[in-house]
């Protein structure tokens, strides 16, 4: 399985992409197909195959996704999950939620305006921070110009141009010339020119991608010796090492059968575990407990200084110093109220992101700790 975000500005197309990659996977039924047509021609509107993702009804009569929702889609003996998350500004905190465990970025363009959107490159920091590194540029509409291949060229050197900017350094762009309407270049390629197909990227760069190994686990509960939870990344054996970074503590830790990834896990460890754990994790993973971290953060709205950031295995109280900026990345130093351990690293499966909350518990950005 390979799980790829859509990203992209309101009105680029992405929602009509994932549609129309459905359909043409026949990865939807036909019933459902049948009544997102009906609703296209009760409201006037040419066969809309975004309709088909657009669950609520107040998200089709606005014309643009409220919610991040995930679609399956099974094509060439590989199982792909597309993530549709909202595109517009408004609702950045909505696409925020979409990011977990995500592999890789399908970023929508529309060809027409020869402008790329602010909002595009907002959601590539975002991606940046989350540790997402391959991105897929679906530059489309292409059916509408008469001489696409020069139009294609045209918003590729824009977003090339772009992308030589520091905010973006270690992602590696992909770009494939689309029209998801008519669905050329999504499934089957129809453009010569570009790199493929939609679908024959994402299945290239799933067989080439490289995983990194540290087990990760993150502690539901504890009972003595036993534990509960849920493991984020790595493999465990039946038998296996793991470190407490909390209580700076070793384990041998035994499971009845090997697990991988994403996989909730129910272990012992060879001695009593103290009950403030939150974590175990791989001796190798670069941990850190000093009240004083550097971090990226991309906030999405003005917020006080004191805040409080959501890891994946815990929360903690800090405060920000340093200057801030709004819709871009800053860096920074965090003070935190608590040693905490918090992890190191700009791998994709790391534990160093967080949400940032304000104190209405309100999401107003995101971050990642950094050596």
């Amino acid at each position: 399985m390979i799980r790829a975000i859509v990203l992209g500005d309101k009105d680029n197309g992405k929602s009509t992409l994932i549609g129309n990659m459905l359909i043409l996977t026949k990865s939807i039924s036909r019933d459902r197909l049948k009544e997102a047509y009906r609703y296209s021609s009760k409201i006037a509107k040419r066969q809309e195959h975004a309709f088909i993702l657009d669950s609520f009804e107040e998200e089709r009569e606005e014309g643009f996704t409220l919610r991040s929702t995930e679609y399956k889609i099974h094509c060439n003996n590989e199982d792909i999950t597309l993530i549709d998350v909202p595109g517009h500004k408004e609702l950045i905190e909505n696409m925020i939620s979409g990011f977990n465990n995500v592999d890789l970025a399908l970023l929508v363009i529309s060809a027409e305006s020869d402008k790329i959107p602010e909002q595009a490159f907002n959601h590539l920091k975002i991606a940046r921070i989350f540790g997402l590194k391959d991105i897929i540029f679906c530059i489309n509409k292409l059916d509408l110009f008469d001489k696409p291949e020069r139009r294609f060229e045209y918003i590729k050197n824009l977003i090339q141009d772009q992308l030589n900017d520091s905010s973006y350094n270690g992602l590696k762009a992909y770009f494939i010339p689309i029209s998801a309407l008519k669905g050329y270049n999504l499934v089957k390629r129809y453009y010569d020119f570009g790199e493929g197909t939609v679908i024959d990227k994402i299945i290239e760069l799933k067989r080439s991608r490289k995983k990194d190994s540290i087990a990760r686990f993150v502690v539901n509960s504890i009972e003595k010796n036993r534990l509960e939870g849920f493991l984020f990344s790595g493999k465990l054996s039946k038998k296996s090492k793991l470190y407490d970074p909390y209580n700076n503590e070793d384990y041998a830790v035994y499971t009845d059968k090997s697990y991988s990834s994403f996989s909730y896990v129910k272990l012992r460890t060879d001695s009593i575990i103290k009950g403030n754990t939150k974590l175990l994790i791989d001796r190798r993973a670069t941990i850190s407990k000093k009240e004083e971290e550097k971090a990226e953060i991309f906030l999405i709205k003005r917020a006080a200084r004191d805040l409080t950031l959501s890891l994946y295995y815990d929360r903690l109280e800090a405060s920000i110093k340093g200057d801030i900026k709004i819709m871009d990345i800053s860096n920074l130093k965090i003070s935190k109220s608590e040693a905490i351990p918090v992890e190191l690293s700009e791998s994709r499966e790391s534990l160093s992101r967080f949400i940032i909350l304000d104190k209405d518990n309100k999401i107003v950005g995101i971050g990642r700790f950094v050596r």
